[in-house]
């Protein structure tokens, strides 16, 4: 079993935390492949390192750039950036899945971790962690209908940086949309979205797409059994922008530091919106991981 883990080189920090969590994950991993993300005239980075600095087990780890994925992808000048930086993550996401060669792979972000055990597969069959009862892009799910022809499949949401994966799924779905569409499912997805700015008044960006919506509702049209857990997720942001402030269940550090009633969350978020520097790691998060381990004791797997 393969996980595809994303980060980017501004949210390392936070891939360190949510790596001291792996243990929640039921099955364990296999094999990780980090999908790396780093930023264009950026010096290169010894990812591996900093995490063997910070005490994490790399032995089934390996590295590889979004430009390795680019690279051996079919469409040397495709421009996976027309639309926006976040629409190219999620292209890399599911080039990342066409090249890895695994039945089964869990997608994870690297700024999420479960407070409690997750099982994502019940042997072949998926198991979802969503959002009970919610609705988020209206796009999102006209997306869904537009790649895989059917609506969405489920009130709940997809949208939590967990992602189970049955291979032959994925192949079927790009199958589907060559077919549909008459060309490679890059070009496809590039040409619905380029028909949609162009039909919008503004002539503009963003395309609000989620590879999350559109994989997990797949999940559910070829494995109709496949079973949910409810996330409820706590979400710790930096107050650089003041962006998350009002929104319910997020939470500064320092606010984050002060709660006493986390035991009603089975997952963290974390919303940073600068970097931070590796020799500024340490104190921040030690302090985080003194606030959660205590409370998260009793849910140990066994």
């Amino acid at each position: 079993m393969i996980r595809l883990f994303f980060v980017a080189d501004s949210r390392i920090a936070d891939s360190i935390l949510t790596l001291k969590f792996d243990h929640f994950l039921d099955p364990q991993p296999n094999q990780t492949y980090i999908c790396f993300g780093l930023g264009h005239g950026h010096e290169p980075i010894d990812l591996l390192q900093i995490y063997q600095n910070h005490g994490i087990d790399t032995s089934t780890m390996t590295v590889i750039t979004d430009q390795q994925l680019m690279d051996q992808n079919s469409l040397p000048g495709f421009d996976y950036y027309k639309f926006s930086g976040w629409i190219a993550q999620q292209f890399f996401k599911l080039l990342a899945l066409d090249q890895v060669n695994s039945d089964r792979v869990l997608i994870q972000d690297c700024d999420t971790f479960s407070l409690a055990p997750y099982q994502y597969f019940d042997g072949s069959t998926p198991k979802y962690y969503v959002i009970e009862n919610t609705t988020q892009s209206l796009e999102y799910y006209q997306y869904v209908k537009k790649f895989t022809g059917q609506a969405r499949q489920t009130s709940h949401c997809f949208v939590t940086e967990f992602m189970p994966v049955l291979k032959k799924d994925w192949v079927a779905l790009k199958n589907h949309i060559e077919q549909t569409y008459g060309c490679n499912w890059l070009l496809a997805m590039e040409q619905v979205f380029s028909a949609d700015v162009n039909s919008n008044p503004n002539n503009s960006s963003p395309i609000w797409f989620s590879e999350y919506e559109l994989l997990g509702n797949l999940g559910l049209q070829k494995n109709p059994n496949a079973g949910f857990q409810f996330q409820n997720r706590l979400s710790i942001y930096d107050d650089t922008t003041g962006f998350w402030k009002h929104h319910p269940d997020h939470y500064t550090v320092e606010e984050f530091l002060k709660l006493d009633n986390i035991d009603k969350f089975n997952c963290v978020c974390i919303k940073s919106s600068t970097a931070v520097e590796e020799e500024h790691l340490a104190p921040i998060l030690d302090s985080i991981m003194s606030q959660i381990f205590p409370l998260v004791s009793n849910k140990e797997p066994q």
